[in-house]
């Protein structure tokens, strides 16, 4: 079941979103979103708020999400049409 979004969720989401905007090659694990993909200087962020943030935008169609064969599971802009 999906979370709710929160005003969290949805700050981390825009972050996320213009992060991408400005590096739209990049491609991370869960754990490179959260240390470089979002500004410094904040309060350590929830793991799981910021998963529940990727998966909001992969749900949007915004980011891409890949399971690599070793079971880890990268992150990236979804490609535009």
């Amino acid at each position: 079941m999906a979370e709710p979004a929160t005003p969290d969720v949805s700050r981390l989401a825009r972050e996320i979103e213009c992060y991408l905007q400005a590096h739209p090659r990049a491609a991370d694990s869960l754990e490179g979103v959260v240390e470089w993909w979002l500004p410094r200087g904040e309060t350590k962020r929830e793991t799981s708020t910021v998963q529940h943030a990727v998966e909001q935008l992969v749900g949007k169609g915004v980011v891409r999400k890949t399971v690599l064969l070793d079971g880890r599971t990268l992150y990236a802009a979804a490609k535009r049409r």
